[in-house]
C-alpha cells in the first residue's frame, strides 16, 4: 500500500477515535470526521463507503491481529503467551478500545470477541463437561464475559494496574477454576 494511502487512513482512523472521545459514534458525520482529520470529502471517500466502514475496518484490524495470537499459541494452549500480545495490542491501541468498551462502544464488535475467546476457552479445556454443550457453552460464556468486564474496568482505569500484574492476576483466577 502506498505511504500516502497509510498516511491518510491514520490520519482518519486517529480523527474518529478524537471524535468518539467527544461524542456518540452514531452521531459523527463524514463531514466532522474529514474536518478533524484535515482531510478532502473527496479522498475520505476514495477509501472509505461512510463512517461504519471506517469504524470496521478499525475493529476487523484488531480482531484479526487478536485471532492470530490466540492461533499462534493455542496449541497447546497458553493463556499467558494469548493475554499478554493481546492486553499490549490494547494498551498501543488504547484510546480506541476506551472508545469500543465505553458507553458508547459498538456491541457487536465485543461479542465478536467474546466468540472468539469462547471458541478457545472450549477448544482448550476439554474437561468441562458437555452435557449437550449447554454447560460448556454458559460456562465458557461465564468465564469470557468476566474477562472482558476486567478488560473494561482496566480501560477506564486508564489501564493500570501494568500490563504484568493484570496477565498474573488473570492466570491466577483462571487457573483455579474447577468444575
Amino acid at each position: 500500500m502506498d505511504r500516502r494511502v497509510r498516511k491518510t487512513q491514520r490520519q482518519l482512523k486517529e480523527a474518529l477515535v478524537e471524535l468518539m472521545q467527544e461524542k456518540d459514534f452514531r452521531k459523527i458525520t463524514v463531514t466532522e470526521l474529514t474536518k478533524k482529520a484535515d482531510i478532502n470529502r473527496g479522498t475520505f471517500y476514495l477509501h472509505y463507503f461512510d463512517v461504519y466502514d471506517l469504524l470496521e475496518e478499525m475493529e476487523n484490524e484488531s480482531l484479526e491481529y487478536i485471532k492470530k495470537i490466540i492461533e499462534k499459541n493455542s496449541n497447546p494452549v497458553d493463556y499467558i503467551k494469548i493475554l499478554m500480545p493481546i492486553i499490549e495490542h490494547v494498551k498501543s491501541k488504547k484510546r480506541f478500545f476506551q472508545q469500543i468498551f465505553g458507553k458508547n462502544g459498538d456491541i457487536s464488535f465485543m461479542n465478536k470477541l467474546k466468540e472468539e475467546m469462547k471458541k478457545v476457552f472450549i477448544t482448550t479445556n476439554k474437561d468441562i463437561p458437555k452435557k449437550g454443550g449447554i454447560f460448556q457453552e454458559a460456562f465458557a460464556s461465564f468465564i469470557v464475559s468476566g474477562g472482558m468486564g476486567v478488560f473494561q474496568e482496566w480501560l477506564e482505569q486508564n489501564c493500570e494496574p501494568p500490563i504484568h500484574t493484570l496477565i498474573h492476576q488473570f492466570y491466577e483466577t483462571f487457573s483455579k477454576i474447577s468444575v
